[in-house]
């Protein structure tokens, strides 16, 4: 900050009429005093000695805390001029040891996981899902991590989320493998009755093609039995 001849008389005047009013009213201590002194006269020297645009960080934050340090020695003391220099307000630092400091860009997190990690989930959560039927509930707690389980409550069809239910307990764990029983056994009626399914279609396109060769041996032996008649009748013809 560049001040006037006539700026730096008024402010000179200022500060020696408070200093005066207030030595009146707070009688001040020589030790505190000199002290007060040697804090304006180290600040001083500060500003003088970090001149450089790379130093202005570290100029500014020395010499506030000097500037808070005065004050506050003034404040509980009483000694001297209680109402300090404001305090240099901190700007952006644009440098750092001589360098630019750039923008941080936001990186971009892609939260959709990798299709080998889906992958790997969903062979654990097949394995796991084996397992639980003959697996005592405390031992699959240990064996197996907080997203298998929850994957073979969903495999099951159970209303579960990432945080729903908080924790992994023993009780829901035992839910997942009645669970897992009634899943079979849809699973296995359904697969039966697929079969069956099948193997009815297949019995009625067998009898289909039996029909249809009876039908072809009956307009065989139609046409045999024709052939032998004409045969007869030409026979008789020539013996006439």
């Amino acid at each position: 900050m560049r001040w006037t001849i006539n700026g730096k008389i008024s402010y000179i005047l200022r500060k020696s009429f408070t200093f005066k009013f207030q030595s009146k009213i707070f009688p001040m201590s020589d030790k505190y005093k000199q002290v007060l002194t040697v804090l304006q006269s180290a600040k001083a020297e500060i500003n003088a000695i970090l001149t450089d645009p790379d130093d202005e960080l570290h100029r500014i934050r020395l010499t506030n805390n000097l500037q808070k340090d005065h004050d506050n020695l003034a404040l509980l003391t009483k000694s001297g001029d209680l109402v300090g220099e404001p305090v240099q307000g901190l700007k952006p630092a644009k440098k750092i040891g001589g360098k630019l400091i750039g923008m941080h860009k936001k990186a971009k997190v892609d939260l959709k996981p990798s299709e080998e990690k889906v992958n790997v989930l969903k062979a654990k959560v097949e394995t796991a899902f084996e397992a639980f039927p003959n697996t005592p509930a405390k031992e699959i707690l240990k064996t197996y991590d907080d997203l298998v389980i929850r994957g073979v409550a969903k495999k099951v069809q159970m209303k579960v989320t990432a945080d729903d239910p908080a924790k992994i307990t023993i009780p829901f764990i035992n839910d997942i493998k009645k669970e897992i029983k009634v899943f079979t056994e849809k699973q296995t009626a359904a697969a039966k009755g697929k079969a069956e399914a099948e193997q009815g279609k297949t019995k009625q396109a067998d009898g289909s093609a039996s029909g249809t060769d009876a039908e072809k041996v009956a307009n065989n032996a139609g046409t045999d039995s024709a052939a032998d008649a004409s045969d007869k009748k030409s026979d008789a013809n020539d013996l006439l």
